[in-house]
């Protein structure tokens, strides 16, 4: 997950999970972690949210974590900050699958869509 501030002039990403500077500008984000020269076999797609949207409907309780349900093991150790966005239950997997298409979820675009939507700030 990446936060990207969309402005007139130019986009920034930041990316807490890179070892790239935050903020980066788009275009030098996307050439760097993002853009791929070799042609590739699956199209890559995202999932683009609004901050207010998003901080509104998305919730995870962390259940994605567990290896196993019964024992309460989780694959790591859970972060020591509370379950986000807890209001609703549980509804990360519609933010990762493609097939849904309720505006609430944010746009699902395709990698030149996603491109030109940050870059045509």
């Amino acid at each position: 997950m990446i936060f990207i501030t969309k402005a007139k002039t130019s986009s920034f990403v930041y990316d807490l999970d890179s070892t790239l500077d935050f903020p980066i500008k788009f275009n030098e984000y996307y050439k760097k972690a993002l853009g791929f020269s070799m042609k590739r076999r699956n199209r890559t797609f995202y999932r683009v949210c609004e901050c207010e949207g998003f901080l509104k409907e998305f919730a995870s309780d962390r259940s994605h974590m567990l290896i196993d349900k019964e024992k309460g093991i989780y694959n790591n150790p859970i972060p020591k900050w509370p379950c986000i966005g807890m209001k609703e239950t549980m509804n990360l997997e519609k933010y990762l699958d493609l097939g849904v298409d309720e505006r609430r979820f944010g746009k699902v675009m395709n990698e030149d869509e996603f491109y030109d939507f940050f870059m045509n700030s």
